[in-house]
């Protein structure tokens, strides 16, 4: 979960180094060194992993963070674009700050539930039985 995290991490720095500050940043290859962590914690800790992956789907958090995702990769591009809010208002009442604003907001509401989801899902993993 925490490199999952830290994947959402790399994408959000990487939006402000170049969108704000103009700097390249190697995502892919940052992307592809955490996922190589992952696969090499998933071999050591098979056992752990197969119960944390059956605890996934009976848990309300995984639920939350699936509801984050659909925010981000879905109603942030439809709801964040200028397309959607020039069709919805018109071109005369369009101002171009509408579309940062609610992408903004989206972007903050699938945080929220990111951390609700994980909070819930942590909190469920530390009272497990220790036979693992």
């Amino acid at each position: 979960m925490a490199l999952g995290l830290l994947a959402a991490f790399v994408g959000e720095i990487e939006d402000f180094l170049s969108d704000i500050l103009g700097l390249n940043f190697p995502e892919e290859w940052v992307i592809g060194v955490i996922l190589l962590v992952a696969l090499i914690t998933i071999l050591r800790h098979r056992r752990a992993m197969v119960h944390f992956t059956a605890l996934l789907g009976n848990h309300a958090g995984t639920g939350l963070i699936g509801a984050a995702l659909l925010i981000i990769y879905v109603f942030n591009s439809v709801i964040g674009g200028p397309t959607f809010w020039k069709a919805v208002l018109g071109p005369d009442a369009f101002s171009p700050e509408i579309p940062k604003i609610c992408k903004s907001y989206l972007e903050l509401l699938a945080c929220y539930l990111i951390f609700i989801g994980t909070l819930g899902l942590s909190i469920t993993l530390a009272r497990r039985k220790k036979h693992l």
